[in-house]
């Protein structure tokens, strides 16, 4: 299953029905960085019942440790991006994924002797394989990644897109940033900003503080971003041109074009309609698709 949502009481709303005792058994949450998705997580740890991991810097080895010390408590597995790319990380993620049946079994495919490990003057054996109940979340930013590495496995949870327009952050965070100046310069340019972020509020606060000019940094930022039409630009333009009257003729175009799959199409119509919901009644006038699409270059998904 797949949801998409666009604002912050959907996101609390989500991770309350994940973080509750007996909630949901496997969630996929996927946005773009600096949206605060793993603060709404780790505000509402509880250390009895919750495990918190980055996974980002950690070896297959180092999971398997923590998962197995941690067994049938929820884990939260943040920034599983680089994890999902090697190939020992990912078959762990894989197994403690597995929800056909409540207790399941993870194991260990590396060498035995990592499994005896130092700990004070003893050393402890740590099983070859264990069964846990663990639910589990996967926080991530890159959807290609999750997508080709864990494909079979999405229909077992809930794949919840987080897109929040830029207004709705810019909303958010003039409830707890005190500076006026940089909220006001922020929300007289968010229709500059082609991927809003909390963190430009935050970066412009310290080089405020450093003297620095701050405003230069941030419109250089947002002019300088990738060129070239990207996915949802290339959605875009195939909703708006008259010669596919179909869905199928539609995503035929965009997979050849663009590389990427059925399951990003939809995702990203959706988006599109959100923004323009007349492309799906009065297409507009413009050059064919096939033109524009040309100078498609690939980015990285939410």
């Amino acid at each position: 299953m797949t949801k998409t949502i666009s604002s912050f009481s959907e996101l609390d709303q989500w991770v309350d029905a994940f973080m509750k005792d007996k909630g949901l058994r496997l969630l996929f949450l996927v946005g773009n960085p600096g949206t605060a998705k793993s603060q709404a997580i780790r505000a509402r740890l509880d250390p009895d019942r919750h495990r918190y991991i980055k996974c980002g810097r950690l070896t297959a080895f180092q999971l398997y440790k923590l998962l197995f010390k941690h067994r049938n408590r929820d884990i939260i597995l943040d920034d599983v991006e680089d994890a999902m790319k090697r190939v020992d990380t990912a078959r762990i993620l894989m197994n403690l994924c597995e929800t056909d049946e409540e207790a399941r079994t993870v194991a260990w495919f590396g060498s035995e002797s990592l499994l005896k490990v130092c700990e004070g003057k003893k050393f402890v054996r740590i099983p070859q394989e264990f069964k846990t109940s663990s639910r589990i979340c996967l926080v991530c930013n890159d959807w290609d990644i999750l997508l080709s590495r864990f494909q079979a496995l999405l229909d077992r949870g809930t794949v919840l897109f987080f897109d929040p327009p830029p207004e709705e952050i810019h909303t958010v965070v003039r409830d707890w940033f005190e500076d006026e100046e940089i909220v006001a310069f922020i929300g007289a340019h968010l229709d500059e900003i082609p991927q809003h972020s909390f963190r430009y509020y935050v970066i412009a606060q310290e080089l405020k503080n450093n003297d620095l000019d701050w405003q230069q940094v941030l419109l250089e930022s947002w002019r300088t971003e990738p060129v070239g039409i990207g996915p949802e630009k290339a959605v875009e333009i195939i909703l708006a041109d008259p010669r596919y009257e179909t869905d199928k003729e539609r995503i035929t175009v965009f997979t050849s074009r663009t590389g990427l799959q059925r399951r990003q199409w939809y995702y990203l119509k959706k988006k599109v309609l959100r923004r323009k919901p007349g492309l799906s009644c009065f297409p507009m006038q413009q050059q064919p698709a096939g033109d524009d699409l040309d100078q498609f270059e690939p980015e990285r998904l939410p």
